[in-house]
């Protein structure tokens, strides 16, 4: 290839990412803005206590959809014949078994959860036909992934989560109870589930093929881990909170949590949609232009993420003053706790994407071990001492330690071209410089600073 040729494909390469970068953000833009006006609808049609009593349900809801998660999607989008349709429909096949599997077992397991949260019993068995109806989903959403179908993928989403929103809502108006957000949250699932098989597809038919189930198996064995240690990383805090604090307390956690996952879903969103197979591809190729072009794309991301983040956690409790009424004053200052450990999160998603791509799922699954392990040592001691601010600023410290260690196993990725300490290093000093300045700015305007009542 010529000289210009070379020019015009790395020209050609970084339209393409931006292209998909740009639909990625822009979706989850208009995603972020329906949450936001949905969280602030709800909010003033219901009582604090039913989003607790939702941060409790979902938490144990996604728990059951991750357990024996053998990586559906990633088997599809990492195997080479991930698009044939045998593997596909062998996918397809061991996600409704699994579907089904896990709604039997929730719906058993309804008894112990009501009398361990002291929540009617009939929540947790409605909610338990949730994995089934998820399952039910075509496998066509993760094609669109390995074919790097951007667009598509992201306007699908969308659009459930616009169905989702107009159900919440609507039931709320109709039953302002913790039932309108439990059927919102169901028939939001099936939506989605007979949607996905407008996307093309193959055609779609019962299969087990036995060689192919043994290679999801063995490549998901880590996959597995990995989702229930995240899980376990992710949720724990929930969990917790939702069994030793009142319902009114984990629901004002639980809005200041929505909002503060937004950064990192959007870097969970950009890695596992864009980066990820792309580095799956540069893996093979060993494409120079291509790696240092994605590290740039990178670097702007981390640089907007710092400012962005840094700008929010400076006014958390301004925000919440303006967007909530006074019985959610409380969340303000939680928030700000939370958008420091979100720095660490999209910071950390970046670098899981990453090591995912090149096959090193074990180190992820090592990375929430780390986390799960902090928050065990310091998040009871933390709310004995503090209450939520101090289980809170537990889950700042594990999410920190998730990130380190990962940026250590990034490291030794460095002669692929796969690691990224001086960007993270940069991006972590300018976060913590947009913090500083906008908050003794906004001291000096006599506005406090964003922790006041901790």
């Amino acid at each position: 290839m010529t000289e210009g040729g070379s020019a015009a494909a790395g020209g050609g390469e970084r339209t393409s990412l931006l292209h998909k970068i740009m639909w990625t953000a822009g979706a989850f833009g208009a995603s972020f803005l329906l949450k936001i006006a949905s969280t602030v609808l709800l909010a003033r049609l219901l009582a604090p206590e039913i989003f607790g009593v939702m941060v409790v349900v979902q938490s144990i809801r996604i728990g059951m959809e991750l357990l024996t998660d053998v990586g559906i999607e990633q088997n599809i989008v990492n195997h080479r014949h991930g698009l044939t349709p045998r593997f596909f429909n062998t996918a397809w096949t061991m996600q409704i078994v699994r579907g089904l599997l896990l709604s039997l077992l929730f719906a058993a397991l309804s008894p112990w959860l009501s009398a361990v949260y002291r929540l009617d019993p009939t929540i947790f068995l409605v909610v338990s036909c949730a994995p089934l109806l998820n399952s039910l989903a075509s496998t066509s959403i993760f094609v669109l992934v390995k074919t790097l179908e951007v667009r598509r993928r992201n306007l699908f989403e969308l659009q459930a989560e616009v169905i989702n929103f107009l159900l919440c809502v609507g039931l709320a108006l109709l039953m302002p109870t913790v039932w309108a957000l439990i059927w919102g949250m169901l028939l939001s699932i099936a939506a989605r589930s007979a949607l996905s098989y407008r996307l093309p597809h193959p055609a779609h038919r019962l299969l087990l093929d036995r060689q192919h189930v043994r290679e999801i198996l063995g490549f998901g064995k880590w996959i597995m881990a990995s989702s229930l240690l995240n899980y376990a990383s992710t949720y724990i805090d929930r969990l917790f909170i939702g069994r030793m604090a009142p319902m009114q307390a984990l629901g004002l956690y639980g809005i200041a949590r929505n909002i503060s996952d937004l950064p990192g879903s959007l870097a969970g969103r950009l890695g596992y949609r864009v980066f990820f197979p792309l580095i799956a591809r540069l893996k093979a190729s060993r494409d120079e232009a291509a790696l240092r072009e994605f590290a740039r794309v990178r670097l702007l991301i981390v640089a907007v993420a710092a400012g962005g983040i840094g700008a929010v956690a400076s006014g958390a409790d301004i925000a919440i003053d303006i967007l909530y009424d006074d019985r959610y004053r409380a969340a303000g200052p939680i928030l700000f706790l939370l958008l420091l450990s979100a720095w660490c999160t999209v910071l950390a998603q970046l670098n899981e994407v990453a090591l995912l791509g090149l096959g090193k799922a074990s180190t992820i699954s090592y990375a929430n071990g780390v986390r799960i392990a902090l928050l065990c040592l310091f998040m009871p001691p933390g709310f004995h001492h503090y209450g939520l601010a101090g289980a809170t600023a537990a889950l700042v410290a594990s999410e920190a330690g998730r990130f380190l260690h990962m940026s250590l196993a990034s490291l030794r990725q460095r002669a692929l071209g796969i690691a990224f300490g001086r960007q993270d290093t940069g991006g972590t000093l300018l976060f913590l410089i947009v913090v500083g300045a906008l908050t003794a700015a906004r001291h000096r305007l006599g506005l406090g600073v964003p922790w006041a009542g901790l």
